[in-house]
């Protein structure tokens, strides 16, 4: 198991006193798995990917447990942390237009990559040629000689795709990797990640539903708890939670089905009280146990 996660917790200071960001959230990820993280903006998803590479703002800390091949990253000094940046743990951002620099050429921006992972001078340009038509690149050479505001969105992730690249990468985590870029490119992009990181654990944050079912599995996020983890076939075809249902009703293909708030919100129950037409009073007094059954999680009395 690349990616092990137990009962992580990301709390944030604030000026009216602390907040969980991240509650109590355990999951895991396989070698050469593909999970994939839906859920609302502010649910918590890009926060516990922050927490795994430990690159939380300054207000926020994390407590828990995040192992990658066994070894413990919460609590792991800045220099070990850094280390396995760019080597065992990558990071694909939501734009790859922002995420370049655009003063510099990328080539220039691959070769300090290339650099970064020991691979020789001489060997640089033919290693980044390589690395962006394995990447998707059309014309890989015309890449390195372009600055990134010349770039498409899909082709500027493409660059940093062949950045990222690199065979020792144990965990690849992509925030929001689809926004900005059409179906066919959403659609080769997904599938150039597994084909290059084959032996990766691969975590997939989006809101797109359709970039979900590609995934082997899908967890769902609401205010910082996992309501359901599951096959993505299983959780996106016969969901088995109120939340996760709601998620799919609002889907444009379904007819973009308005939730609407039934009741008041509960500060101590289950996030979705206010929302579920199922639900009971319990459901506002306490906050449903994770349960599990046969591999597919849920957080809800009435699963």
């Amino acid at each position: 198991m690349a990616l092990r996660i137990d009962g992580l917790t990301v709390t944030a200071r604030l000026r009216k006193g602390t907040q969980n960001i991240v509650s109590d959230l355990s999951f895991w990820a396989e070698e050469g798995e593909t999970l994939a993280i839906v859920g609302e903006s502010g649910c918590g998803k890009t926060m516990t990917a922050l927490a795994v590479m430990g690159l939380l703002p300054t207000n926020c800390v994390a407590f828990g447990s995040v192992r990658l091949d066994g070894e413990e990253l919460i609590g792991l000094p800045e220099r070990k942390l850094r280390a396995l940046r760019g080597r065992k743990i990558c990071f694909v951002p939501q734009s790859g237009a922002e995420f370049l620099d655009p003063t510099m050429k990328i080539s220039a921006q691959l070769y300090e990559s290339l650099a970064r992972q020991g691979v020789a001078r001489k060997l640089r340009r033919e290693v980044a040629i390589e690395r962006l038509t394995r990447a998707g690149a059309e014309d890989a050479e015309s890449f390195l000689a372009r600055y990134p505001f010349e770039l498409s969105g899909g082709q500027a992730q493409k660059a940093v795709i062949a950045a990222a690249c690199c065979d020792s990468v144990r965990l690849l985590i992509a925030d929001e990797p689809t926004k900005g870029i059409d179906r066919e490119g959403a659609d080769a992009f997904l599938g150039n990640i597994k084909q290059l990181f084959p032996h990766a654990a691969v975590v997939v944050i989006t809101h797109d539903i359709s970039v979900a079912a590609d995934a082997d599995r899908v967890l769902v996020m609401l205010n910082g708890h996992a309501m359901e983890l599951g096959a993505a076939s299983e959780v996106l075809n016969s969901p088995r939670h109120p939340y996760t249902r709601s998620l799919i009703a609002a889907l444009p293909s379904n007819g973009l089905e308005a939730r609407s708030s039934l009741r008041e919100p509960s500060p101590s129950g289950c996030p979705f009280y206010a929302e579920c037409p199922s639900a009971q009073n319990r459901c506002a007094a306490f906050l449903p146990p994770a349960e599990t059954a046969e591999g597919h999680m849920t957080r809800c009395f009435l699963c």
